[in-house]
């Protein structure tokens, strides 16, 4: 008598009934909760392992990043931040970055200025806020 006569092959164990019972969408929140942390992490370790030597040039990259998780979750691809050209301007303890980006949204090209507030926090830069414009 083979598996599939007897009724007692891989797909009956206790995981995949476990599994069949657990909601589409409860599958898919785990599996995109996953790749959010597995990207902020990705940007935390690249942010803090490039070279401290130019502050405005991290400061740069990150607020690029974070610009390109906002237009990410705007449903753009083909994102480009152009980070170098980025201008900083400081009021006290805030400073704003200001740039372009492009992209593509259903098929069509766009291009936003970007806008980011950002604190320098204990020797770290935080983003304080991201606008998307255009």
């Amino acid at each position: 008598m083979t598996s599939e006569q007897s009724g007692s092959g891989p797909a009956d164990s206790p995981s995949a009934r476990r599994l069949a019972r657990t909601p589409v969408w409860a599958r898919i929140a785990v599996v995109l909760g996953i790749l959010v942390v597995a990207a902020a992490v990705i940007v935390t370790v690249v942010v803090a392992t490039r070279g401290g030597d130019d502050p405005d040039a991290a400061l740069r990259e990150l607020c690029a990043a974070a610009a390109e998780d906002h237009l990410e979750r705007r449903g753009s691809d083909d994102i480009e931040v152009a980070a170098s050209a980025m201008q900083i301007s400081e009021s006290g303890e805030t400073y704003r970055v200001q740039g372009t980006a492009t992209f593509t949204q259903d098929g069509v090209a766009g291009q936003a200025t970007v806008r980011c507030t950002a604190r320098d926090e204990d020797g770290a830069w935080r983003i304080a806020s991201v606008r998307v414009s255009g």
